[in-house]
């Protein structure tokens, strides 16, 4: 709860131009906003705070204190398929840009909501839905540029089916990502703009699926 709590502030201090460095008290400059990327570290912290499972749970913290935090192992989640990638640990994060994702969620092909007013309502997504994720707005990034993705599944179906995912996907052209809604879970996408070999912008959309 203290890790969301203090993202939670760097979220909502807003920029500044300078802290005071502990002890000394000396001014340090700040180069760059960075309560974008405090704003992914809170929700980060908010889904492992509501993970279902220890594995879950792990793996959600490992996001905010970065790979050398453990791994959690049991005998009893040996079959599961932990494939999760880290886009850190293959590219350079350099969050310059801008980019935000939608996604179309429709029933026997007719359009039936778009994600963030469903999530904007408190609702979630019914099984048995055909899901577009797709770029909505990209800003401050100069061509050419990639797109990946990860679809991360969560919760104890997830990792009963043997199904979490997480692995970073390239884009197929588009800027979009074709999906359904299969099973039950607070599953997430990311997508992450690659400029040479940094990462200069990423979003996220919880995608919440119940039966």
């Amino acid at each position: 709860q203290l890790s969301l709590d203090f993202f939670t502030f760097l979220e909502n201090e807003g920029d500044r131009v300078f802290y005071y460095a502990p002890g000394s008290r000396s001014k340090v400059s700040v180069k760059k906003s960075f309560n974008k990327v405090a704003k992914l570290t809170k929700e980060y912290c908010e889904e492992a705070l509501s993970a279902t499972s220890e594995n879950s749970r792990n793996l959600a913290w490992k996001k905010v204190f970065g790979r050398p935090f453990p791994n959690y192992t049991t005998k009893a989640l040996s079959n599961v398929n932990v494939s999760e990638q880290f886009i850190e640990d293959q590219y350079e994060m350099n969050l310059y840009g801008h980019v935000s994702i939608e996604c179309e969620i429709r029933k026997n092909n007719l359009l039936e909501a778009l994600l963030s007013n469903l999530l904007g309502e408190g609702h979630d997504i019914s099984t048995n839905r055909k899901l577009r994720f797709y770029v909505d707005e990209i800003n401050n990034i100069s061509h050419p540029y990639k797109i990946k993705w990860k679809i991360k599944n969560v919760g104890d179906e997830a990792e009963r089916r043997g199904n979490v995912r997480g692995e970073i996907l390239d884009d197929e052209g588009g800027s979009e990502r074709f999906e359904t809604a299969d099973f039950s879970g607070p599953h997430f996408v990311e997508c992450y703009v690659i400029y040479g070999n940094q990462v200069v912008a990423r979003d996220r959309i919880d995608v919440p699926i119940h039966n």
